[in-house]
């Protein structure tokens, strides 16, 4: 059965996806971005209709445009990148349920999220959240396995995957699981638990990730700090 569940996953969000045309403005203009920056081979600073872009940052782009190389200019090069995050999401649920819960209960997670409607469409189109999402719910994961493992090492983890969060839509990457993972602490009255959490590595790690894009793009493009920030 369970071998059935995956290939219904896969045949979920795959089917006719190439057949189905960019939908939404949004959809057209991340697609836009990425033809566009397949074709000048500029990873620093995306562009779109040839105009330096600054409102996000450029992973999600850059994953869109190597799949734009792969499989050309059209619906499912721009999507591709996306469905896989949809799919890993779902098996990284599946996964993180079995190894704290149980296999049924991972069964049951993974088919209710394959099947939410908002999950689904979000999965299937060009856009930045699904790519977001799937790094948010790995940060998500570390930090639940931290606490529950006592095992800081997965602190460091989260930071990384909060990073690679951060460089594909902005500063929400970082505060949304930070306040999450804050409420969490409040709830269970484990607020001791932040002096485990290696605050200064997570420093370094996002940094590492977003420092060397972020003057790179800053040494082309001056005015990329006042408005992405």
């Amino acid at each position: 059965k369970r071998p059935l569940f995956w290939l219904g996953v896969f045949l979920l969000f795959f089917f006719l996806i190439g057949k189905i045309p960019v939908w939404s403005p949004d959809e057209g203009r991340f697609g836009e971005i990425a033809r566009e920056m397949w074709e000048s081979k500029d990873l620093i600073v995306p562009h779109f209709n040839y105009v330096a872009h600054f409102e996000k940052p450029v992973l999600a782009f850059i994953l869109a445009a190597l799949s734009i190389g792969v499989w050309g200019v059209n619906s499912l090069g721009v999507r591709f990148p996306i469905i896989l995050s949809a799919i890993f999401g779902i098996f990284l649920t599946h996964v993180f349920t079995r190894r704290f819960f149980d296999r049924n209960k991972a069964d049951l997670a993974a088919m209710v999220l394959s099947t939410s409607v908002g999950y689904f469409l979000l999965g299937r189109y060009g856009m930045i959240d699904m790519v977001m999402t799937l790094f948010l719910s790995i940060t998500l994961f570390c930090l639940a396995a931290a606490v529950i493992l006592q095992n800081g090492r997965y602190y460091l983890g989260a930071y990384f995957f909060m990073g690679l969060a951060f460089i594909t839509k902005g500063l929400i990457g970082i505060v949304l699981p930070a306040l999450i993972f804050l409420i969490y602490l409040v709830w269970t009255k484990n607020l001791g638990e932040i002096r485990r959490a290696r605050l200064g590595w997570g420093l370094l790690i996002i940094g590492f990730l977003f420092i060397p894009w972020g003057i790179a793009i800053s040494i082309r493009e001056p005015e990329f700090s006042y408005v992405f920030i």
